[in-house]
């Protein structure tokens, strides 16, 4: 369900000398419990304004867990480590640590490397070519892609090679696996306090209907839910389905015209609408609108259409 966790709390300056006092210059001298003294599991980090200062707190949650089979129970015992950290500061009853940032995740198994590589590519240009007009792209390297815009971040990457790239051992339970990650900053945070009154507590944010809300709400239109064809096994599968002859037409020369470019995915202001029923159509043939014919495959499927479709069903 989630990765990581960031964590966020105010030091007033007149609490600053005694939180150095009892741990130095070096943040990392937090560290006190046995249990989290593992390099990776928590980290820290403090900023400072004129008047105040910050303590970040990161929690690699599938570390500290020991799991990555995360559910809502498992919110009280990253609670009661929260907890045991607020407490070491001093006057510590004044603020208390609220969610900064949450990292909701899904991870797909992939048992092909060159399909992976494949995968990254095409859902590099979903993302560049997103009609969201906010959003920036940032290729990090070539196991990974991230799509932002100012209060949430679709991250997407190869895991496996993540680790080799750091040079870290690979878990079990992170062969072939191919990650896609939505993290909930803190600007998302505050509007749905601010909105919908939900406090910034883990216990809000780590549940199955958070969890559903925000992949649901945002990814589906982001990387399209449908398979990936090449062009005449495409074509093959638009004439066997019982959409109008009309549209069948319209639906061949769309995708022909985004196989020339996938530029032509983002649509002018005047044919959104146009093209939404085509991609809506294509959805509920379960055919992606990008082909791959270049990748000289006849077909590819989509690997997390049914984790997407077992989530729509909670």
């Amino acid at each position: 369900m989630i990765h990581t966790i960031q964590m966020i709390r105010i030091i007033e300056n007149i609490d600053q000398e005694d939180f150095f006092d009892i741990y130095g210059k070096n943040i990392n001298e937090i560290h006190t419990v046995e249990e989290f003294q593992i390099s990776g599991k928590v980290n820290y980090n403090f900023s400072k304004s004129k008047f105040r200062g910050y303590l970040y707190v990161r929690i690699d949650a599938i570390q500290v867990l020991g799991t990555p089979d995360i559910q809502e129970y498992h919110s009280e015992k990253l609670q009661s480590l929260i907890c045991f950290i607020d407490g070491k500061i001093p006057n510590h009853k004044k603020h208390v640590m609220k969610l900064h940032v949450i990292d909701y995740r899904m991870d797909v198994v992939v048992p092909n490397k060159q399909h992976i590589k494949i995968l990254l590519l095409l859902y590099k240009k979903c993302f560049e070519n997103s009609y969201r007009k906010k959003a920036v792209i940032v290729l990090e390297h070539e196991t990974g892609i991230e799509y932002k815009n100012d209060s949430t971040l679709v991250r997407m990457y190869d895991k496996e090679a993540e680790r080799e790239e750091k040079d870290e051992e690979i878990k079990i339970y992170e062969k072939w696996v191919l990650r896609l990650e939505v993290s909930v900053h803190n600007r998302n945070l505050n509007y749905m306090f601010k909105i919908h009154g939900i406090k910034k507590t883990i216990a809000n944010y780590l549940t199955d209907e958070m969890y559903k809300r925000y992949m649901l709400s945002f990814v589906p239109e982001l990387i399209y839910m449908g398979d990936f064809y090449c062009i005449s096994l495409a074509e093959e599968r638009i004439s066997s389905s019982n959409i109008s002859l009309y549209y069948k037409k319209m639906l061949k020369d769309f995708l022909i015209l985004v196989a020339k470019d996938e530029a032509n995915l983002k649509a002018s202001n005047e044919r959104k609408k146009t093209y939404f029923r085509y991609l809506k159509q294509l959805k509920e043939l379960k055919m992606h609108p990008l082909i791959i014919d270049s990748y000289e495959l006849s077909l590819l499927e989509n690997p997390f259409l049914s984790s997407f479709n077992n989530l729509k069903a909670k």
